[in-house]
């Protein structure tokens, strides 16, 4: 899963646009939104909707079950593709609470759904406003993994942000399976597995 920003607004600030080159832009083409759509790079990680790291080395994810259920109704309707969507909630001492879940649009090239998730910069900054407006933080994204296992890919670590939560569900035959969640290192060499704690 990826975001791509042409126009991205940081939290507290005016909006900034993502300078480039067209040459570097295009190594990260967007097959329907065009070259001007650039994935969101790591500074937008070090806003405040973002989870922090610190003293732990592990955080616990907390969801509660009936937002589980939730998400993995939507997963099962987007399936055979893949379907997500944005995380809000609360941190506390490095921990983070899921309170809410936003279902989002795959804006990706409709024969590569399959595989590939993507949301627009538009989506992103809805959502702020939203979270800002509840009192939450974004905290992270969910998405799902038609007939394969519920372990990020290749492409879902060169496309993430080390400071947030992934949670992805392996959808099997229409049938939500396992669930697990995921944190990029700060180096961006590989996910962590993160505690997920699902409770009443």
């Amino acid at each position: 899963m990826h975001v791509y920003a042409g126009l991205f607004r940081f939290p507290g600030r005016a909006d900034t646009r993502l300078k480039t080159s067209r040459s570097e832009a295009e190594g990260k083409r967007h097959p329907e939104l065009g070259w001007r759509f650039l994935f969101v790079l790591d500074e937008v990680a070090g806003a405040r909707h973002a989870v922090p790291y610190g003293a732990k080395t592990n955080m616990a994810v907390n969801l509660h079950r009936s937002l589980q259920e939730t998400i993995f109704r939507h997963l099962e309707a987007t399936y055979p593709n893949e379907g997500g969507g944005f995380l809000l909630g609360t941190l506390h001492n490095g921990d983070v609470r899921i309170t809410e879940t936003i279902q989002i649009q795959n804006v990706f090239a409709a024969e590569e759904q399959y595989h590939r998730y993507a949301m627009t910069p538009q989506d992103w900054a809805r959502l702020e406003d939203e979270a800002d407006a509840r009192g939450l933080a974004l905290v992270g994204y969910y998405h799902s993994h038609p007939d394969s296992p519920a372990v990020p890919s290749v492409y879902d670590r060169d496309h993430a942000l080390p400071h947030f939560v992934y949670l992805i569900t392996e959808v099997q035959e229409a049938r939500a399976g396992e669930m697990r969640a995921w944190r990029l290192r700060p180096d961006r060499t590989a996910f962590e597995a993160e505690e997920l704690a699902v409770g009443d």
